[in-house]
């Protein structure tokens, strides 16, 4: 649970970050792109780890049954 919350808080990061730095000079494509893909990979793994704890839940409903 507490992975999730820091997943949670590193893509509210990269989306700030992204947001700041959107429009301003030095920036390069590159420098968005790898903001954008990290951002898409933490995105995916927590969407692993709520899958993961869900599969978990329902297994323990099962077996408590």
């Amino acid at each position: 649970m507490l992975a999730r919350f820091y997943l949670r808080l590193e893509i509210i990061g990269y989306s700030r970050a992204i947001g700041a730095m959107t429009g301003k000079q030095g920036i390069t494509v590159d420098h968005m792109k790898c903001l954008y893909d990290s951002r898409k990979q933490s995105r995916n793994k927590l969407a692993r780890l709520k899958a993961k704890a869900k599969q978990e839940r329902f297994g323990k409903v099962l077996s408590n049954a």
